[in-house]
């Protein structure tokens, strides 16, 4: 008490800020913390995004635009999907070959933008970008039918090029209850802001008005 009112604060006011914390922290602990919890999978995630994910720095590609009437009926549309499904299909089993398949099916002359290019990231539409740098989609693989605008477009990734991470300073064991304690206080923060919403809408409201006398 001495100290705390040596450095000019009012020992009543102090005590009553420590009663509202440790009670806050006893809500915490006691409703709050049982409904969070914390997976493997975010600490892994946050992990990632600490080092710095692998990031593909370039690619070339394989593809074949087919257009899309613009008058085509929803039934239209879905054959066209299932055709170009078929496609995809042959030319992951060897049944067809792109040099056979751009021949036959490139009604949008597409192919010869590809090439040999060298794509770096955003050079792409979009839904194209997308399949390209995205490290899940194989190397070798024809992935579609992608809609872009007015085409059913196959592609397939012939090259990526893959940027390297920085050197983690700390392994995934070392960091792992710093990453904990991390995602478990945000969520611990967003599930208490939750509660009071709750608890707010649940509420029952009395307004109580008194008539005065005439």
């Amino acid at each position: 008490r001495a100290e705390v009112e040596r450095q000019g604060l009012r020992w009543d006011a102090y005590r009553e800020q420590i009663s509202d914390q440790l009670g806050t922290q006893r809500f915490q602990g006691r409703v709050i913390a049982p409904r969070v919890t914390v997976t493997e999978d975010e600490i892994l995630v946050a992990y990632n995004q600490t080092v710095g994910p692998r990031k593909a720095l370039e690619v070339e590609a394989k593809a074949l635009g087919i257009p899309v009437p613009a008058d085509a009926s929803p039934d239209q549309l879905g054959e066209m999907a299932l055709q170009a499904t078929q496609l995809v299909a042959a030319l992951n089993e060897d049944r067809l070959t792109w040099e056979v398949a751009i021949a036959e099916h490139d009604g949008a002359k597409i192919a010869a933008i590809f090439g040999e290019k060298v794509w770096r990231k955003g050079e792409m539409l979009g839904p194209l970008d997308a399949v390209a740098f995205d490290p899940a989609t194989p190397v070798g693989e024809a992935r579609g039918p992608l809609k872009v605008n007015n085409l059913f477009v196959i592609l397939e990734v012939s090259r990526r090029e893959v940027g390297e991470a920085s050197a983690p300073a700390e392994t995934l064991e070392v960091a792992r209850p710093k990453l904990q304690n991390e995602i478990f206080a945000k969520k611990l923060e967003q599930a208490e802001d939750e509660w009071y919403q709750i608890a707010r809408r649940q509420a029952t409201v009395v307004i109580a008005l008194e008539n005065p006398e005439s």
